[in-house]
């Protein structure tokens, strides 16, 4: 008859080194692919902090906006919060400045897509670019772009409940550096 113990210890002292292993390999690819430093002025921004933030720099941007938002909500509620967002991004595009807007739209319809199509279409209507990610593709993404040098990005999403209610955190960044890397990110997003 076999030792139970035995079998039970080399069974998870296979599991431990194929664990270690796996850490190994993780720290050692993490290792080469290396991390570039950027110079940048960092502002956290905690829950209500990020709307007048966010709208203000929206307001005095001069060329360019990018955003890339899971869900953009402006419907259905009386402090219109998120609407604040969407007003800025039409005065900028209004003044001649370049906007485009990027959205999650799952495959399955629902509650998301019924609120970014709406905000969609009317962003679209005032002259502002919107994009929708590749179908199959969950755009989580919270980041807005201005100017090529300031960089919003956390965990907000456009909706009331971020901007009034949930536990946010979010950070300005200002770098142009930065804000290439991230560039770069939101135009692979559709590739």
């Amino acid at each position: 008859m076999k030792n139970p113990g035995k079998n039970y210890i080399k069974k998870h002292f296979l599991k431990l080194l194929v664990s270690v292993f796996v850490v190994f390999f993780i720290i050692i690819v993490n290792l080469k692919a290396g991390t570039e430093k950027v110079s940048a002025k960092v502002q956290f921004l905690a829950n209500q902090e990020y709307l007048g933030e966010v709208v203000s720099s929206i307001e005095r941007a001069e060329k360019n906006i990018v955003v890339s938002m899971y869900m953009f909500k402006t419907t259905d509620y009386t402090t219109q919060d998120t609407k604040h967002i969407q007003n800025a991004l039409i005065r900028a595009a209004k003044k001649g400045i370049d906007v485009t807007v990027i959205m999650d739209i799952e495959k399955e319809e629902g509650f998301l897509n019924e609120v970014n199509r709406e905000t969609a279409e009317e962003l679209a209507e005032k002259g502002i670019e919107v994009i929708y990610d590749a179908p199959g593709t969950r755009t989580h993404t919270k980041l807005v772009v201005i100017d090529k040098k300031i960089v919003f990005i956390g965990s907000h999403n456009f909706t009331h409940s971020a901007m009034n209610f949930n536990n946010e955190a979010s950070v300005k960044v200002i770098s142009k550096d930065f804000a290439e890397k991230v560039l770069n990110y939101i135009n692979g997003i559709n590739q």
